[in-house]
């Protein structure tokens, strides 16, 4: 089942994160350990409707592993 995964840094909105490529660029709070009152950060995970309705009745799973590291 394919899907994708989208990330949203409270301020510019949705980005797509590609498999195995790094976003760089993105900007934290470092003076604030609850980001000052400001959105938080978000992941999204879409399965588009045409995979949902045409997959069999099983159990799926996968893995989404997500790295945060300083820049």
């Amino acid at each position: 089942m394919n899907y994708s995964v989208r990330w949203n840094d409270g301020v510019s909105g949705l980005t797509t994160i590609a498999n195995g490529i790094a976003m760089t660029g993105l900007v934290g709070d470092t003076t604030s350990t609850t980001c000052n009152g400001t959105k938080p950060a978000t992941i999204q995970v879409r399965i588009p409707n045409n995979q949902i309705q045409g997959a069999a009745t099983e159990n799926y799973s996968d893995t989404l592993t997500v790295v945060i590291t300083p820049q």
